[in-house]
Formats: C-alpha cells, sequence, structure tokens
C-alpha cells in the first residue's frame, strides 16, 4: 500500500499521527508500504532528518522530498503524483486515528 503526506517540522506531532494510524489501520503490511513525505522547512530547518526518522519507524520505505522553500499547494501536487498503483491513502502530518478501520485491497 501506498502512503502520502505534506509535513512540516513536527516530528514530535508526526509520531502521534503515525502510531496511532498504525494501531488502528488494519489490514495494511507497513513494513511493505511505501510512504511519499514532503517535509516543508517550517517552522525551521533545522533537524529536518528528525521528521524522516520517525517516518521510517512505520513504513518499510520511504521517499523524501525536502523543498527550499515551504508551499502547501507544491508539497501537495508533489506527494499526490508519486504513487504508482491504483490507490493510495493521503493522511495530514497533524491527524490522530481514534477509532479502528480496514482497508481491503
Amino acid at each position: 500500500m501506498e502512503f502520502a503526506t505534506c509535513a512540516v517540522n513536527r516530528p514530535e506531532i508526526l509520531d502521534i499521527t503515525y502510531s496511532t494510524l498504525i494501531k488502528h489501520l488494519k489490514g495494511v503490511d507497513f513494513s511493505k508500504s511505501i510512504l511519499y513525505i514532503n517535509i516543508d522547512p517550517t517552522p525551521t530547518s533545522k533537524n529536518l532528518h528528525k521528521v524522516e526518522e520517525v517516518a521510517k519507524k512505520y513504513f518499510g520505505k520511504v521517499v523524501t522530498n525536502y523543498p527550499k522553500l515551504s508551499r502547501y499547494s507544491r508539497a501537495f501536487k508533489w506527494v499526490v503524483s508519486q504513487p504508482k498503483g491504483e490507490y493510495f491513502f493521503y493522511i495530514e502530518d497533524d491527524w490522530k486515528f481514534i477509532k479502528d478501520f480496514h482497508i481491503k485491497i
């Protein structure tokens, strides 16, 4: 399964998003999943690699884009153009999943 996220430099919040996703999304082998993530240098460009490290804890393969400027429209265009399969799951970097749900592919 392919996933896509537009993120900013908030690794602690992203960790909550992905940990709750892993807990509640059933029917997906995350170790075989691909995440396409755009990491904007906002609110700071320091330690952006920490955001990527969080992503790598949860997904088998992580493809990262590091733009020089923060622009959500460009970030969104990049992440949604990356998946190669018929379906992908888009996740905002500050979502929190609270109920179980199942994807059957």
